[in-house]
């Protein structure tokens, strides 16, 4: 029997209960457990999948973006609309502008307060008790600003009523977008924020077609029916698409650790500062310093509100299409900064015209860019609104001081503010440099993949995880294309799981001999239940396939009817696969999941008898959606062990040399899986990724959670192939191999 060298990457699972395995020594394995002791762990994981990938398209996700952009209409529009109420209530109240300005300055502040509890909202599930809460708030606080004849009164309606209504609303809506896209994101989000310009160009001008003549308060009501008429389609047809979490905190605080999340926070408080100043002020500019009329001044906060839209759409183009959301940010970032210095030239309106353009699509750029910059730190979905409304307490402080301090001193504040959005390009550069972010698309490459083509199975394991919820099988045609392309990502070894494989033997055999024969793979794989491999399919396939790996739960009949293998002589079939695989060359492999009722059974003696190349040993593994409760096809959790029970099984069994144990905790982010429709399922944001059919490996591999160095440090690499050239078990090295 040869020792455990590594030189190569395992990662089998079991194919009735799709397991995922790759190799490590018994003693770091069973050090693994202990620590899991010493921290009070659970037995097991729960990894959450979802049935459905984010669409990224389709009608469905596009009235979200739709209903969304309203939500932004409603909240971001009015609110960089101020401009009107800011000269309107400084003539009718006889008050000086800076005092004005507060009311701006607390609604907005109050966006982002109370965005930080209303984010985790959308992840709790109450995103429509918010939605409802926040939407009659909005439509409250402009209907009673139309009663208004007091300062006092329209800090309350206007800053402090509508500001509640628009905190409670906008963060679990964006975050609502993101799980609808990954391929397309910053097209959706930015879209989604450009709600902010077209609202900035409609209310405007309804304010300056009707105040003159119905007055001030129809003018306001007018608005307010605008925000109920909109308010009404976005409740009719917007939808959560994740399922809520049961647990989790209402801040992360684990997230200011990651680098570039803490990195991009600070920088945005710098730049936000600046283009909440920018856009409240651009119209009493013109009225103060330039002193053109009040019909004029319309037109420059409408041009200005106008040249949003293109300004978010094309930095979102450029970002989906060849860049990133981080790469477009931040020259956009720097032209915005020039623009703000080159405000306190403008004096005259032509000049300001120019400026206003320019300033204006550069404003909107950031606005629309941020927010998929933001969501693209956060990989698990499940968490969007709680890190999209974690950011938003940061903004709070630059939201209420720009306005005041800006108008107190026009001339400081361009000065001021264009610092301080250059002074974000330090902490963004240190994002570049500490946080792993390039200009070009980081290259990952999927050494080892698991690729699980069908949920079919003959067997009804009652602890499996890759159930049979469809009957899909993606073409021949559609699965070379896509391992062509992992080929291309740098993956050496394939592992074809189920389901049972095998209930396709001429597919599989094209498909083994495709990765062999046309991509050159070191290492091609198969896990099987062993019920369906035959004399046939080996004499035609063998010589194609380093590796089979039977999975085998029980040698004891009465265990293997209650878990769901049915009756029969399990122990014969594994030595029926040993013997084939021996016959032609196949490393011989056996996967165990270990469970409550097999937990105390002695396979010492079977085990020696089979004589594995490897002997994997797992705990059952629970997934939410797929086998964690009496809705779901499975309900494996009868079948849960405990952390000890399964040390202790370990222990009777590890002074055998091919013995591999593998925790859940080892293993829980150290795999890649390929199901049925080829996209990765993704441990960290409880759905699988996009396919890699229609974005390419390389964009998949973006979307899921893999950690690369857990893989290799727990055993990802070893010898897997039966090359002589390359090392395998029939050569030299490897000459302990029984055949």
């Amino acid at each position: 029997m040869m020792s455990d060298s590594k030189s190569g990457v395992d990662t089998e699972g079991v194919a009735h209960c799709v397991t995922l395995d790759k190799d490590e020594g018994p003693g770091t394995a069973l050090e693994a457990i202990s620590q899991n002791e010493k921290e009070n762990r659970e037995p097991t994981i729960v990894v959450p999948l979802s049935g459905h990938p984010p669409p990224n398209g389709g009608a469905v996700a596009w009235l979200q973006v739709l209903a969304a952009h309203l939500v932004v209409f409603n909240t971001w529009g009015y609110a960089n609309s101020f401009g009107i109420f800011q000269a309107y209530y400084s003539s009718w109240l006889s008050l000086p502008a800076s005092t004005i300005s507060w009311i701006g300055s607390i609604q907005v502040f109050l966006i982002f307060l109370i965005g930080s509890a209303s984010g985790s909202a959308l992840d709790r599930g109450y995103y429509r008790w918010v939605l409802l809460s926040g939407s009659t708030l909005q439509v409250l606080g402009i209907f009673m600003t139309s009663l208004c004849t007091r300062y006092w009164q329209l800090f309350l309606a206007q800053g402090i009523c509508q500001g509640l209504g628009n905190g409670l609303i906008f963060c679990p809506t964006i975050a609502l977008v993101s799980t609808y896209f990954t391929t397309k994101r910053t097209v959706a989000i930015s879209s989604t924020a450009s709600g902010a310009a077209t609202g900035g160009i409609v209310f405007p001008l309804i304010a300056q077609q009707l105040l003159p003549r119905i007055g001030f308060p129809w003018t306001i009501r007018v608005m307010a029916f605008v925000v109920l008429f909109n308010s009404a389609v976005v409740i009719s047809i917007i939808q959560t698409r994740i399922p809520p979490r049961k647990t989790g905190k209402l801040i992360e605080l684990a997230a200011f650790k990651e680098l570039p999340y803490l990195l991009f926070t600070i920088g945005m408080v710098f730049i936000l500062w600046a283009t909440y100043f920018a856009y409240y002020y651009v119209r009493p500019y013109a009225l103060d310093i330039l002193h053109v009329s009040q019909t004029t001044s319309f037109h420059i906060l409408l041009i200005f509100n106008a040249v949003g839209i293109p300004g978010r759409v094309i930095p979102a183009l450029l970002a989906d299409r060849y860049f990133s959301a981080i790469t477009v940010l931040i020259p956009v970032v720097f032209l915005s900064a020039i623009c703000l210095y080159a405000w306190q030239s403008v004096r005259s309106l032509a000049s300001d015209l120019v400026w206003i353009v320019f300033l204006g699509l550069f404003a909107a750029g950031i606005q629309g860019l941020f927010p998929s910059t933001l969501a693209s730190l956060t990989k698990d979905l499940s968490k969007s609104g709680t890190r999209i409304g974690m950011f938003s307490p940061s903004q709070t402080q630059t939201s209420l001081l720009s306005l005041p301090i800006g108008h107190s001193n026009m001339a400081l504040a361009h000065a001021l503010f264009a610092s301080a959005v250059l002074g974000t390009l330090i902490p963004f550069i240190l994002w570049i440099i500490f946080g792993n972010i390039n200009f070009s698309t980081p290259k990952l490459t999927p050494l080892s993949v698991n690729f699980h083509f069908s949920r079919k199975c003959n067997y009804e394991c009652g602890f499996c995880f890759h159930t049979e919820k469809t009957s899909h099988v993606e073409s021949f045609e559609n699965m070379q294309r896509g391992l062509w392309m992992l080929r291309k990502a740098g993956m050496k070894k394939i592992n074809f799981a189920g389901g049972e494989p095998l209930l396709y033997p001429k597919l599989l055999s094209k498909l083994v001999t495709f990765c062999k024969e046309e991509l050159k793979l070191e290492s091609v794989s198969i896990v099987t239940n062993g019920s369906k491999l035959t004399e046939k399919f080996m004499a035609r396939s063998a010589k194609y396939i380093d590796i089979i790996a039977v999975s085998c739960d029980s040698f004891d009949e009465r265990v293997n009817v209650q878990i769901g293998r049915g009756k029969g002589a399990h122990l014969e079939q594994v030595q029926e696969v040993a013997r084939l695989c021996r016959k032609y060359g196949v490393k011989f492999k056996v996967n165990t999941v270990i469970n409550r009722y097999s937990v105390n059974e002695d396979m010492n003696e079977q085990m020696r008898s089979i004589q594995p190349f490897r002997w994997k040993c797992f705990q059952v593994l629970i997934v939410e959606g797929e086998n964690d409760s009496t809705s779901t096809i499975r309900d494996a959790r009868r079948f849960q062990i405990t952390d000890e029970e399964f040390r202790q099984f370990c222990d009777r069994h590890s002074h055998n040399s091919f013995f591999v144990p593998e925790p859940n905790d080892v293993m829980r982010s150290s795999y890649l899986i390929l199901d049925e429709y080829m996209r990765f399922l993704n441990k960290g944001t409880g759905a699988p990724t996009e396919s890699i059919l229609d974005v390419g490996a390389q964009r998949a591999l973006e979307r899921v959670y893999w950690d690369e160095e857990s893989f290799n440090k727990h055993g990802g690499v070893y010898d897997w192939s039966k090359d002589v050239t390359k090392g395998g078990c029939a050569s030299e090295k490897n000459s302990g191999l029984e055949f």
